[in-house]
């Protein structure tokens, strides 16, 4: 198995954070290299996130700049895990199928435990008067991005979420809502054109868990994934009871969301794609026609199976109105 430790000869004490982050970084293999293991870089970005936690001491603006660049290696790094287990390419890998698994697991956990660390300055009694920093939508919204990533992993394997993720999850939200962040729209890749916020990240995760991965191929949940990329524009979260959607959580109970039905308190939330929205629609004709080739969902799947697997989530996500 592999360690997940960092390797002997940190810099030395009194370098910045970001700068014992970014030599650490610096030091991994590169992506396109031939002999390129995601599954050891993965190991080797827990052990350095695992370092950071006691470089920093606690929570700061500084550490959560120098997350950002080992949020990118993990998620570089996790998609060509992703991609290996989708499309079962086990060509020149050195890992079991249940190592691979165990490492990418940990240290998705491990990230997602240190954006909500990160958090913790805002998630305080007194955190109000930290309405506004600057840095706090990004930690927010990177930190439910992180928790769908689990969530994912998890789907692919068909295994348990793990303990506390919702709860988690519900508590970024509460509090990127409470200091009014929820919505501030955040570039989360660095040199990426395209921005995101907590609020649709959180989405994002709600509508993969009721999608019904329990009975999906890796390959399908894959495909579900970029089809809410597609239609991120439609989803909606209400603090209202609203008949346009279909779902509902509650922020306290720390629940994943379940069908709309019964009691709707304070901290409920209705959640959903917008029944009125023609996005999800608009994709099935596309693929239907041919008009968007099935590869643009991953390399595994046919156009039929494509079509069945969006059919199948436009019933679950709009089945009251259709």
């Amino acid at each position: 198995m592999l360690a997940f430790r960092s390797p002997r000869g940190d810099p030395a004490h009194g370098t910045s954070v970001g700068a014992r982050v970014a030599e650490r970084l610096a030091a991994l293999p590169g992506h396109d290299e031939p002999d390129h293991d995601e599954v050891a870089v993965l190991a080797r970005l827990s052990g350095l996130m695992s370092d950071l936690r006691g470089w920093a001491r606690q929570p700061d603006e500084a550490t959560a700049e120098a997350m950002a660049g080992v949020d990118a290696a993990v998620r570089q790094a996790y998609r060509s895990a992703t991609r290996r287990h989708v499309t079962r390419d086990r060509a020149a890998s050195v890992h079991t199928p249940q190592e691979a698994r165990a490492v990418v697991e940990e240290c998705l956990l491990r990230l997602a435990q240190t954006w909500l660390w990160l958090a913790l300055p805002w998630t305080m009694p007194a955190a109000d008067a930290a309405a506004g920093h600057p840095g706090s939508a990004s930690v927010f919204a990177r930190g439910l991005r992180t928790s769908t990533a689990v969530l994912k992993w998890s789907c692919l394997w068909h295994a348990a979420v793990p303990a506390g993720l919702w709860a988690d999850a519900c508590r970024l939200l509460s509090c990127a809502e409470a200091l009014g962040v929820a919505r501030a729209w955040v570039r989360l890749d660095p040199g990426a054109d395209w921005y995101s916020c907590a609020e649709r990240e959180f989405l994002k995760g709600c509508m993969l868990a009721t999608s019904g991965p329990e009975r999906m191929s890796p390959p399908q949940v894959d495909a579900v994934e970029r089809a809410l990329e597609f239609c991120a524009d439609a989803l909606v979260l209400s603090p209202l009871e609203d008949r346009r959607l279909r779902f509902v959580i509650d922020l306290e109970d720390g629940m994943p969301p379940r069908t709309a039905a019964g009691h709707f308190g304070p901290s409920s939330r209705s959640l959903g794609l917008d029944c009125y929205d023609v996005r999800l629609d608009d994709l099935i004709k596309r693929v239907a026609s041919g008009r968007l080739r099935a590869s643009a969902f991953g390399t595994v799947l046919d156009q039929p199976l494509v079509l069945r697997t969006l059919l199948q989530v436009r019933d679950r996500w709009t089945a009251h109105h259709h």
